[in-house]
């Protein structure tokens, strides 16, 4: 009976093809993983030094500050709308003490209309014609007839009804003088006659050009009425640069000596110190309206003016475009951080407010706070001495009172 036939494979032999399945895979797997790694470090590698290069690039640009800011702190668009409201209500209550010294409320009197010195000039000019004509018709008068000045006042104050006869008798002589002079041989009861006549003439055109004259004037006020009741053009402010004083509590001995200084040179060379601007705001166009408040620039080389909420709107709007560095969530926000940028006008793009004036308002302000801090120290301490006194007089009081 045959015998089954054993296999020819032995246990060593799989041993060896599972080594080699396990060494190619363990190959494959490392050369991955190796690959990976080495083209996540050289990736790694490649940021780092990009962002070292176009760090370097910026500070070379602008310096270091910018770079801080980005990498530390965030702008004003990254905020939430809380913080934006933070930002914006420090923002505007720093302009507004800035602008304090810059700003009016438009009173009824500060308006005014230019058409008013042209209805000045004609009423003048009448007024001259008249002198002109009483001064023509005086020589005329001492020349050919003997007209005086009293007789010239009486028949003035004259009614209407006697100024007319007035006005056609003597229109009536002067043309019977006229053609008695021509015809006659010059005797001397006529002359005395036509003299009496050529008098009246002359009465009578006078009073004719007082006529007029008056006719005149009574337009010219028609003029002037319909004038008021247009629209003003033109609002009355301070001139360029006059500052009142800088924008705090108290005044320093400096900013007195200053304006006292300003009064002296003004008194002195008779400067005026209002100026005339147009009505209309040039953001809103809008006009200027009585109990609106108005600002103009500190600056002398900037003669615009503008609604107060106009260029407020726009200084913030400026602020939130060139922000320098914004404090992060849960601190205080800084008020001279937060206007690091110049308060330029929006027409001629010239500083609203002066640089001194910035620099002066922030001395001022902290020397105020230094003041107020000493001051409030100096009243705790005074307030902690009295009550000590106090508790010592009621201790005195309880010993000698008897028992």
């Amino acid at each position: 009976m045959a015998t089954p036939q054993q296999s020819t494979t032995t246990p060593r032999a799989h041993n060896i093809s599972s080594l080699t399945i396990y060494a190619v895979a363990l190959s494959i797997l490392s050369g991955v993983t190796v690959s990976f790694v080495f083209y996540l470090c050289f990736g790694l590698i490649a940021a780092v030094v990009t962002f070292v290069l176009y760090s370097l690039v910026l500070v070379g640009m602008y310096g270091c500050k910018p770079l801080i800011e980005v990498v530390c702190y965030p702008r004003y668009g990254s905020l939430s709308e809380r913080r934006k409201g933070e930002v914006d209500e420090v923002r505007v209550s720093g302009i507004n003490r800035l602008m304090e010294g810059v700003t009016m409320t438009v009173q009824q009197e500060h308006l005014m209309h230019k058409a008013m010195t042209t209805t000045t000039a004609t009423t003048s000019k009448s007024e001259s014609s008249i002198t002109s004509a009483t001064v023509e018709c005086s020589a005329s008068s001492t020349s050919s007839c003997s007209c005086t000045l009293e007789h010239i006042i009486s028949s003035l104050e004259s009614s209407e009804e006697e100024e007319d006869e007035d006005i056609e008798f003597g229109h009536q002589d002067v043309l019977t003088c006229h053609s008695s002079v021509q015809n006659d041989d010059h005797d001397d009861d006529m002359t005395s006659t036509c003299e009496n006549d050529v008098e009246h003439g002359g009465i009578a055109v006078v009073l004719q050009l007082y006529k007029n004259d008056e006719e005149d004037t009574a337009s010219a006020s028609s003029l002037a009425t319909e004038t008021v009741e247009t629209e003003y053009t033109h609002v009355c402010i301070p001139c360029l640069g006059m500052m009142q004083q800088c924008p705090s509590s108290t005044t320093t001995e400096s900013t007195t000596a200053l304006a006292s200084k300003d009064d002296n040179d003004v008194s002195t060379n008779a400067t005026p110190r209002t100026r005339e601007v147009p009505i209309n705001c040039p953001i809103c166009l809008s006009s200027y309206e009585p109990q609106q408040s108005i600002c103009y620039s500190s600056n002398h080389q900037c003669p615009h003016v503008f609604h107060s909420e106009c260029i407020m709107h726009w200084f913030v709007e400026m602020g939130r475009r060139n922000d320098g560095i914004i404090i992060t969530h849960g601190t205080k926000l800084d008020e001279s951080s937060l206007l690091e940028y110049t308060l330029s006008c929006p027409c001629c793009r010239q500083p609203f407010v002066q640089s001194e004036l910035l620099h002066k308002c922030a001395d001022e302000k902290e020397e105020k706070n230094v003041m107020d801090k000493i001051e409030n120290r100096i009243t705790s301490k005074v307030t902690e001495v009295e009550e000590m006194e106090e508790d010592e007089e009621h201790e005195d009081e309880e010993h000698e009172s008897p028992v």
